[in-house]
């Protein structure tokens, strides 16, 4: 009957075979796909034809009037979808872009910020200088000359004495220890004088208040009265006089004193400097105490003049005490030798001699 089927139905042998063959295929790329090797296989092109597109599945079915209805094959291939590239980076190019915008605007608001309380600084320093520039001109270098190193505070100038009387006087010592105190009448007689020891306070100043006795032979006479201070060479250190009218009978009356400060001071040089050149050169301040010129003197140890200066200084005007002045005084040596500068006035009225004397030491060289 085999023989006699094939020869009645060649066709339906033709296409069991090939359903035969795709279904070996199917199972055996199954089994492929289960081991994960690629197995690489050809269709007929009638299959190819039929496959379904890459979304959908794919079946196909070989079917013949002659097969029964239950023989049917079904193919359904698998499609790997490649996913689109995301656009992550993008987003992160934009997002950056911003970051770094926003970054610069923070910038401007902290240089805005930091230029305004510099400006007040600036304001308020010069407002703080003010007031100190403004006080600079209250300053005053007036100097207070200092006290005569002798003076005699009581009686005053042209006081009415009768004898004894009484005086107060500011005196220092000379370097014999001894203070001469002296009443010169209008012909240059010595009227009075007492020598005062006071070797045990020598360089010490102090006051003293002895009396004085007198005997005239008219009603009243002018007289002058000194207080004198000798150096170890019997040069004069220090002269203070002042004008008297004695009385044989009457009433003492003391006028008011007019000299309490140095009429004499000395700003250059200073006692004890070395002088070389054969000139001193002598600056400072002068009160004169009357009409009559300035005289400056060099005396050495022998008591011999061996430089001198005279010349006039104009009365204090104003606010003044003192006037300044500056004076050169020449002198000749040979050698290194110890001096005493002595300046002082001579009195203008009847009686002769020094109204006023001040010194101090200095070495002269050629």
């Amino acid at each position: 009957m085999t023989e006699n089927g094939r020869k009645k139905n060649p066709g339906w042998l033709h296409t069991g075979l090939i359903i035969v063959v795709v279904a070996i295929l199917f199972f055996g790329l199954s089994a492929c796909q289960q081991t994960r090797e690629p197995v690489t296989f050809k269709l007929p092109t009638e299959l190819v034809t039929a496959l379904p597109s890459k979304t959908e599945s794919a079946t196909l079915s070989a079917t013949s009037s002659a097969l029964p209805p239950t023989k049917t094959a079904t193919i359904q291939p698998t499609v790997t979808e490649t996913p689109i590239p995301s656009e992550t980076p993008t987003v992160t190019l934009t997002l950056n872009e911003t970051e770094k915008i926003e970054a610069s605007y923070t910038v401007t608001p902290s240089l805005t910020y930091s230029l305004t309380p510099t400006i007040t600084k600036t304001l308020y320093r010069w407002k703080t200088r003010t007031p100190t520039q403004t006080s600079t001109p209250t300053a005053t270098l007036t100097p207070t000359p200092a006290y005569a190193q002798m003076r005699i505070q009581k009686p005053g100038p042209y006081s009415k004495v009768t004898s004894p009387f009484q005086i107060e006087a500011m005196i220092h010592p000379g370097d014999d220890g001894l203070v001469r105190i002296q009443l010169i009448g209008e012909d240059g007689r010595i009227v009075s004088s007492q020598l005062l020891n006071y070797y045990n306070y020598i360089n010490r100043r102090f006051w003293i208040a002895p009396q004085i006795e007198f005997e005239i032979s008219g009603v009243a006479e002018t007289a002058r009265l000194e207080l004198i201070a000798q150096d170890q060479f019997s040069r004069p250190m220090d002269i203070f006089t002042l004008d008297l009218l004695l009385l044989q009978m009457g009433k003492t009356e003391f006028t008011p004193i007019e000299l309490e400060r140095e009429p004499y001071i000395i700003r250059y040089p200073s006692s004890d400097d070395v002088v070389h050149g054969g000139a001193v050169w002598i600056s400072g301040l002068i009160r004169p105490l009357n009409s009559s010129p300035i005289t400056i003197e060099l005396l050495d140890e022998n008591n011999d003049i061996i430089g001198q200066s005279v010349f006039q200084v104009a009365p204090p005007s104003g606010d003044l005490s003192h006037t300044p002045f500056a004076i050169e005084v020449p002198y000749e040596v040979e050698e290194y030798t110890s001096v005493r500068v002595v300046i002082f006035q001579e009195s203008d009225g009847r009686i002769p001699g020094i109204a006023h004397l001040s010194s101090f030491l200095l070495t002269i060289a050629p």
